[in-house]
């Protein structure tokens, strides 16, 4: 039976020959325009003595990225996390969570290419379709897709980005009001994140 980092080599290979580069083991990244990125991770987990990946495909705008570190005073990181991401099933018609079993069933080199089929479709298609910030911005707000925690930064710093200011200060009192009188860290962190991004946005 193959091992999980075989597997990964499999299909890592087969992205490099599309033009993705490993970003870092699991990662992978290919350029679409100055600034942003088509974004593959390879999550992995053992099924009895079979290997399951579960790619989730997205796009990595690195101006959202810095500014979201900024104002939540991190360290800027150059590879995580996407902008936005989903599993890949849900970027194709059927619209339902996929992933792909190395079992020994087939050969490992067409669950390989299988995987990567997927991600050169409907994946590096949702890539490119939100490479632009107002694009993606959009996506952000209507899409239903990545983690709501993470949104509701990057959503106000998508929107402040494509000359959208009063919509994106929107966003922000509307994510301010649901948290109300809460004073747990989550809370506390998103309102001083929220402080800062008005002083920018006024200041712009």
């Amino acid at each position: 039976m193959i091992k999980t980092n075989a597997a990964i080599v499999l299909v890592a290979k087969r992205l490099e020959q599309l033009g993705f580069r490993t970003a870092k083991k699991g990662i992978y990244t290919l350029e679409l325009s100055p600034g942003a990125l088509a974004w593959v991770g390879l999550n992995t987990a053992m099924r009895g003595g079979a290997v399951e990946i579960n790619p989730v495909v997205g796009v990595r705008h690195q101006e959202i990225e810095r500014l979201v570190a900024e104002l939540r005073g991190e360290q800027f990181n150059a590879i995580v996390p996407a902008t936005i991401a989903a599993n890949v099933g849900y970027l194709s018609q059927r619209n339902r969570y996929e992933a792909f079993i190395f079992d020994g069933s087939r050969p490992d080199a067409e669950v390989a290419s299988d995987i990567v089929k997927c991600v050169s479709g409907p994946g590096l298609a949702f890539a490119k379709s939100n490479a632009a910030v107002s694009d993606l911005a959009s996506t952000l707000k209507t899409s239903g897709l990545g983690i709501p925690h993470q949104n509701s930064y990057r959503l106000p710093v998508a929107l402040l980005l494509a000359d959208l200011k009063s919509e994106a200060l929107e966003v922000i009192d509307e994510e301010l009001g649901e948290i109300g009188s809460r004073a747990d860290e989550a809370a506390l962190r998103y309102v001083a994140f929220a402080k800062k991004f008005k002083a920018r946005a006024t200041d712009e």
